[in-house]
């Protein structure tokens, strides 16, 4: 009885092995065809965009500073206020205040005198010299003392004007109308005269602002003037705004981030609510193309790893031909304009690497120009093999 409940038992369990076993095969089969995955590409419409920070600025504003060194006396406006051209905005009391210009006239009064003695005694002496009463040596000392009049009397005159000059600079003044949008002196405060030494800004029109974006080095060759784009202003999440690029620089600004430079690409916005004000910071959505009934892959393809792939051909005894590194590079090198990159095709149980030039991309699909047909079978995900078998003999280690 033992021994025919033994031969029932291994009987049983030959069975269950064996049927294990064709499982595994079975299951570990359909697996080993997943191992890949492909797309053919399709015909699609693509809109291509790039995505910038920024900043607001006012589209047009003066940016008003001194000509002269001294103390602020008096500050006549304030900011956000509206003011006409050659409204005085504020004095400058000048260091040496009005001694330069009361010596100066004295200076002058007094050079005038000698140049009216020797403009007479000059006149004199030239009538004697040309009648001959006069030697030569004589009158040239005569005509010596009355040029040395003349340029002392317009050094004099000159210098006048210069510290007239100063004092009515002394005075400033709005150079168009518009709005004062900032105040950076006080009364009391001491100026200079140079570039760096702002008093005020005044925007002529503040119903438009700009808008400044950073592009990329790596971008600016895709972004062109009438581009259209999608701002959102940080400070009113809720506010699209449309516009379109005004400009884009041809120098790049200062200062460089991780090694790269970023160009300044400009649009307008209307700003007649004056809700927007300079400084605040924006994100923008530039539309830089769009290509309708193209044909399209996924990007996937271009992140076929080949190491894994040779393994993948090994494990299904597939062909496999990449492509030699020669080929690649005088292909590129015939292509330096154009986008080009690699792609894995499955053709009669083979993996076949290839090369295409592609077009605008949306970040998941791309345009392809050149070097793949509607019907073809593109790899866009692979696994690893070794993986999956580890996982699936784990599963049925026990029943083999």
């Amino acid at each position: 009885m033992k021994k025919i409940k033994i031969i029932i038992y291994t009987i049983i369990l030959i069975i269950i092995g064996f049927g294990s076993t064709k499982i595994y095969k079975k299951f570990s089969t359909k697996q080993s065809h997943n191992l890949y995955k492909i797309e053919t590409p399709q015909k699609k419409t693509i809109s291509q965009s790039i995505n910038a920070a920024g900043i607001l600025e006012l589209k047009e504003f003066y940016k008003i500073g001194s000509q002269v060194a001294g103390i602020v006396k008096d500050v006549l406006i304030k900011e956000n206020a509206t003011v006409k051209k050659g409204q005085l905005l504020a004095e400058i009391e000048l260091i040496k205040g009005n001694t330069d210009i009361r010596a100066t006239k004295y200076n002058v009064e007094k050079a005038q005198q000698e140049y009216d003695y020797q403009k007479d005694y000059y006149d004199r002496q030239k009538q004697l010299y040309k009648s001959g009463q006069l030697a030569k040596n004589a009158f040239q000392r005569v005509e010596t003392d009355y040029l040395k009049a003349l340029d002392d009397l317009n050094y004099q005159k000159a210098t006048l004007e210069k510290f007239e000059l100063e004092l009515k600079n002394s005075k400033i003044i709005a150079p168009a109308d518009g709005i004062i949008t900032n105040v950076g002196i006080s009364k009391g405060m001491a100026v200079l005269n140079d570039f760096q030494n702002i008093l005020f800004e005044l925007a002529q029109d503040i119903s438009e602002m700009k808008a400044i974006f950073d592009i990329d080095e790596s971008e600016v060759g895709q972004i062109k003037p009438g581009q259209s784009t999608i701002i959102r202003i940080n400070s009113y999440p809720e506010l699209l705004i449309k516009s379109s690029i005004n400009d884009v620089s041809f120098i790049p600004k200062s200062g460089v981030n991780n090694g790269g430079a970023f160009y300044k690409a400009t649009a307008i916005l209307n700003n007649e609510t004056r809700i927007l004000r300079p400084g605040m910071r924006l994100n923008g959505l530039i539309k830089i193309a769009k290509s309708e009934n193209v044909l399209c892959i996924n990007g996937l393809a271009f992140q076929i790893n080949s190491e894994i792939l040779g393994k993948i051909a090994q494990e299904l005894k597939y062909g496999f031909k990449p492509l030699d590194e020669k080929t690649k590079k005088d292909f590129k090198k015939a292509n330096l304009d154009k986008g080009v990159r690699t792609v894995w095709i499955v053709e009669n149980n083979t993996f076949i690497q290839k090369l295409v030039i592609v077009g605008l991309n949306d970040e998941t699909n791309w345009q392809i120009i050149y070097g793949l047909k509607e019907n073809e079978q593109v790899l866009v995900d692979i696994q690893e093999p070794n993986i999956m078998d580890n996982e699936y003999g784990k599963w049925f280690q026990g029943a083999l």
